[in-house]
């Protein structure tokens, strides 16, 4: 009994891919913090996601099914988001763990090698579309460095000592002379030489003082952000940077700010439509008024930008959202409505939704566009990766998919296992009274059960788990007694380990 249970357990760790040697997932997807997504510019449906599990996963199929990258070739990072190559569909570059070197895959993501001589730490990265061989990379201690030759060797640039919160090469500049722009704690930096030297922008109309500075970040915060898109066809390059918020003579300030004139001159992009809030409309909002991170855009169409917010009260228009705006910032629309009670519900249903029928509508923690479809994001945040397809109007849930979509939704869904186990467990149990019968326990999930030997699954939900809702450590069942279990259980997850010693955690 004891053995066949272990074994499952290692099952439920493994991953389809070669490079995980055949194990295949079981078990509940989802349920832990998932960061910085990206999309490949060559295909949509090729994409990554970053776990503060440790783990890294790739679809080829757009979030339908994935696999775990083997935490031998790629570990995950929450703070550098992956880049695919703009004209080989097969080159990949990311950064391993926390803060481990470069490497690339040379294969869509499966096998992952060190590449380059790049120091450790870096948190941005960007591959000029137009020129591949030239790359940036800002680390997060400050600094950027570029390279010439797609990463083999790096150079650190002169003139940029703070920490940088997103890069944009100009595709209307020379190929040979690149422009490049980057936002950072201090402002706004231009090179004019492809990366090799930089100077300060006057960036007239941006308030520094909302640019907060800092070497360290905690990854799921609410910080400043800086993104750009130009076009080669229309000569047009328009940068966004999105800033701290603040209330000042009763009005919201900060937020998003954008520049068509390449960072000389910028503009409140703080159009109708989003958030201003400045007073907390209910218990449930994640402060009195929102913060914005996560501004995005591409090359495809420099004018469509994105950004994230968290939530000045839970229910529309004051809630945690995606924001979208098709003429710079001049106007918004909000895009991501998580809760099934609200009449603009425009998400796929998860366990959270079928068990409680509401959600928990939690703050985004990574966002990330196409580079080559602006219609096309993936949006992930403490437990969820939703991907949309048609700018917002429809969310995809990738972190949990029905075994089948045939019969109305039911309380007691059964959900297939398409591999984003993001989670841990803690333990994996067969019933002895009924061999059919499985369960796991879950850090941040609870409890699970499957009653066709670990095929399809079933989460233990809200309201009739525990009292204690975040973790199932242990299970006993009675040796006499069908059906009667024991469980440990505990609202802090993962004890023993850091959480506590370092007085991180709450009693359990």
């Amino acid at each position: 009994m004891v053995r066949y249970a272990v074994v499952i357990a290692l099952v439920g760790f493994g991953t389809s891919s070669a490079a995980g040697g055949g194990w295949t997932p079981v078990g509940l997807t989802g349920g832990g913090g998932m960061f910085v997504p990206a999309i490949s510019s060559l295909d949509s449906n090729h994409m990554i996601v970053n776990c503060d599990m440790s783990d890294a996963f790739l679809t080829r199929d757009g979030g339908e099914n994935w696999t775990m990258i083997h935490h031998r070739q790629l570990s995950g990072n929450v703070w550098c988001r992956p880049v695919f190559h703009p004209r080989d569909k097969n080159i990949v570059f990311a950064v391993g763990g926390w803060n481990d070197r470069l490497r690339i895959s040379r294969d869509g993501g499966i096998y992952w090698e060190e590449w380059g001589d790049l120091p450790e730490g870096a948190v941005e990265l960007a591959v000029d579309q137009g020129r591949p061989d030239l790359m940036l990379a800002a680390l997060g201690d400050g600094g950027v460095f570029f390279s010439t030759d797609g990463g083999a060797h790096w150079i650190k640039s002169q003139g940029i000592p703070d920490r940088v919160y997103g890069l944009h090469i100009d595709q209307t500049s020379p190929v040979g002379t690149r422009t490049c722009l980057a936002g950072a704690g201090t402002g706004v930096f231009r090179s004019r030489d492809g990366g090799a030297t930089w100077e300060t922008i006057r960036a007239r109309g941006l308030p520094l003082d909302l640019i907060k500075s800092g070497k360290e970040r905690d990854p799921g915060e609410a910080c400043p952000g800086f993104t750009g898109g130009s076009s080669e066809k229309s000569g047009e390059c328009v940068l966004y940077f999105v800033t701290r918020t603040v209330v000042v003579g009763g009005k919201l300030a900060g937020g998003v700010y954008r520049s068509v004139d390449r960072g000389e001159t910028w503009e409140r992009a703080m159009g109708p439509g989003i958030n201003l809030d400045i007073k907390q409309a209910d218990e449930w909002a994640e402060g009195p008024f929102p913060r914005y991170h996560h501004v995005l855009a591409n090359n495809a169409e420099p004018r469509t930008v994105y950004v994230a917010s968290t939530s000045s009260g839970y229910n529309p228009p004051h809630h945690a959202t995606v924001y979208r705006s098709d003429d710079r910032g001049r106007s918004w629309r909000a895009t991501w409505f998580s809760d099934p009670r609200w009449k603009e519900y425009n998400c796929e249903d998860d366990m959270t939704t079928a068990s409680r029928g509401a959600s928990y509508n939690a703050t985004p923690l990574g966002l990330s566009i196409s580079p080559a479809d602006p219609r096309v994001l993936v949006m992930t945040n403490a437990g969820q990766c939703f991907i949309t397809r048609d700018g917002g109007k429809r969310w995809m849930a990738s972190h949990a998919r029905r075994t089948s979509t045939e019969k109305p939704l039911a309380r007691d869904e059964e959900w297939r296992c398409n591999g984003l186990v993001v989670t841990t467990t803690w333990n994996y149990y067969v019933d002895p009274h009924d061999p059919v019968r499985h369960y796991i326990c879950y850090t941040d999930m609870g409890m699970a059960r499957s009653t066709d030997g670990g095929k399809n699954w079933r989460w233990w939900g809200d309201e009739s788990g525990s009292p204690w809702h975040n973790t199932c450590y242990e299970l006993a069942f009675d040796p006499d007694v069908p059906g009667k279990i024991w469980g440990a259980f505990s609202d802090v997850h993962d004890i023993p380990n850091g959480n506590i010693i370092w007085g991180r955690g709450e009693s359990a």
